[in-house]
């Protein structure tokens, strides 16, 4: 009869107890590596955003609309410089006047591929969202004459979202989304979303995405 070595017995144990530490290992560094993957996606989907956001300048005329033209001040930045912006007095009194789109633009930026994104972080999301207008009422300059309007002229207009009726003369689009409701809206939501991403930024001690609140382009 044959003696079995008692040494025999622990090999399995051991092959085990391997098994179970690699097991474990894996695992760990799967779990380390998951949430770092879509921290890194979370700062590429930022990065790009304020990328955009900064070289996205747009012209802001306080308008007073006249039989074939219009008179006003114009003024040039991004959305993160629009509360740095200092107002003449004479336009102060522009503040609770709608605020509309110049016929070639209707939205601030492209804002689908943030909006879309899963990687872009919840509270910027939400301040995002502020200015993404998906509905409006298109008016004429003939409409109107006599009246002052706050009148975004910008580079980017989505297609397939606003009223295509024939209307003659100059056009504005308005909307009643909460940013455009009046000057003093816009720069609420223009103050929150700045502070949403650089709260972000802040949290997780991001140091190298700048935004631009130079007001440079003036």
């Amino acid at each position: 009869m044959y003696n079995i070595s008692p040494y025999l017995i622990y090999i399995p144990i051991g092959l085990l107890i391997v098994a179970l530490l690699a097991y474990l290992l894996n695992r760990k560094i799967f779990n380390w590596i998951l949430p770092n993957k879509f921290k890194e996606k979370q700062i590429e989907v930022v990065a790009s955003l304020v990328e955009v956001l900064n070289n996205s300048v747009f012209e802001i005329t306080f308008t007073y609309f006249i039989e074939n033209a219009s008179s006003g001040s114009i003024y040039k930045g991004n959305i993160f410089e629009i509360e740095n912006l200092i107002i003449r007095e004479k336009d102060a009194e522009f503040y609770d006047n709608p605020i509309g789109f110049a016929k070639n633009t209707n939205q601030l930026i492209d804002f689908r591929p943030f909006l879309n994104n899963a990687y872009l972080p919840r509270t910027i999301n939400m301040e995002l969202e502020k200015f993404y207008s998906r509905l409006s009422t298109k008016i004429s300059s003939q409409e109107l004459i006599g009246k002052k309007r706050i009148v975004i002229t910008g580079t980017f207009y989505e297609e397939n979202i606003w009223d295509k009726g024939i209307v003659k003369g100059f056009i504005i689009w308005e909307t009643d989304l909460f940013a455009f409701i009046n000057f003093e809206n816009f720069v609420e939501c223009s103050r929150l979303l700045t502070k949403s991403i650089l709260s972000w930024l802040n949290k997780n001690r991001i140091t190298d995405i700048n935004i631009n609140t130079h007001m440079t382009h003036l």
